[in-house]
């Protein structure tokens, strides 16, 4: 947002609404697998579509973080990006057929190209 429009107001106006909408979204995760285990965005629980939205929703947070000079928010978003990456490639990716499983559920047979 910012970065496209330089409207820095605007962001200000809403984080709020953005910090609480993701702690919601935060009370999904399981924190064994930092996985979500509910269906808080499209995809199966557990899965790949979701974790990768939630990597995808924390790098863009951070950069608003950023951008309000609050770099200490902007550094855990970025750390907890990282630590589902993470996860999402040591629980989810299938190095034998080189492509992302849809969910810790999946048997094996029904993969996904995620970039």
């Amino acid at each position: 947002m910012t970065l496209r429009t330089g409207d820095l107001a605007y962001v200000k106006k809403r984080w709020s609404a953005l910090q609480a909408l993701l702690a919601f979204v935060k009370t999904s995760v399981n924190p064994s697998t930092l996985l979500i285990d509910a269906f808080v965005f499209k995809g199966s629980s557990n899965g790949t579509t979701p974790a990768a939205m939630l990597v995808s929703s924390l790098t863009n947070l951070a950069t608003l973080a950023d951008a309000l000079g609050d770099a200490s928010t902007a550094s855990a978003y970025r750390a907890e990006a990282n630590a589902t990456f993470h996860s999402i490639q040591n629980l989810l990716f299938n190095s034998t057929s080189g492509a992302f499983r849809t969910s810790l559920a999946d048997s094996g047979f029904a993969y996904i190209d995620c970039a």
